[in-house]
This record gives structure tokens, C-alpha cells and sequence, in this order.
């Protein structure tokens, strides 16, 4: 990934291995997946600040579609990704890509599938947190 440009260290010496992956770094991992796309579009949360060194990603990723908000406008971007947000982001840049399959973290083999969020449950419809 480093080699491809896809993903850097936590700074000029360390990969941090086994770090929290955020909600900015996931939107940059993909933002850079796709050749930082020129005009990223504009600012779209307020707690990402222009200029951030995730907000050229967190925006161009929202503009798809491939992620959404936290709420009251606000997208987190030091939150670390839960698994159920990890699944609907990749969901939105699968469905970037053009695949049309239905999903959702609701799945019958897991014992606590029912304690997945409700904005997580049915990703197909678009349910997205805030």
C-alpha cells in the first residue's frame, strides 16, 4: 500500500501496526485507492477543516456517498471506525464502484447480529447515521 501511495505512516518513521484506524484515515485510504480525485468537493462537515490533511478525502468521499456523518453536521474524523461503520463504508464504495449487491450487518449466523445499529441494518436502503 505504502509502495502504491494508498497509505502512509503515523508520521515520517512509524507505521503503527497495530493503531486505531480513524474515520479520517479510512476516507484518505480510499480517497487515495481511487488517485485523489481532483475536485474533491467542498467542505462538508464542520469539525473537518479546510486545509486538514484528511479533508480533501472526507469530502470527496461524502460527495459519493461513500460516507456519511455523525450527526448535527459533524463527521469525527479522529473516531476510531467501528466494524458496523467499517462495513457500510465499504458498502458505499462498493456501491461506488458500480456493484449493486444488497447487504447488511444483520446477518442470522451471528448471535449478536440484533445489536448492530438500526442506520447499519439495511444498507441497502441508504440508512446512514445522522
Amino acid at each position: 500500500m505504502a509502495e502504491n501511495g494508498i497509505r502512509s505512516g503515523t508520521d515520517g518513521s512509524r507505521v503503527a501496526p497495530n493503531g486505531t484506524l480513524t474515520r479520517a484515515m479510512l476516507s484518505q485510504i480510499l480517497d487515495a485507492m481511487e488517485d485523489k480525485p481532483a475536485g474533491s468537493g467542498a467542505a462538508t462537515f464542520s469539525d473537518v477543516a479546510a486545509g486538514a490533511w484528511y479533508a480533501d478525502a472526507v469530502n470527496w468521499t461524502a460527495a459519493q456517498g461513500i460516507v456519511a456523518g455523525m450527526g448535527e453536521n459533524s463527521f469525527a474524523p479522529d473516531a476510531p471506525v467501528t466494524r458496523e461503520q467499517l462495513s457500510l463504508i465499504l458498502y458505499g464504495y462498493a456501491r461506488y464502484k458500480g456493484h449493486t449487491t444488497r447487504a447488511s450487518v444483520r446477518h442470522t449466523g451471528y448471535a449478536d447480529s440484533d445489536s448492530a445499529a438500526a442506520w447499519a441494518a439495511g444498507m441497502e436502503g441508504g440508512c446512514w447515521p445522522g
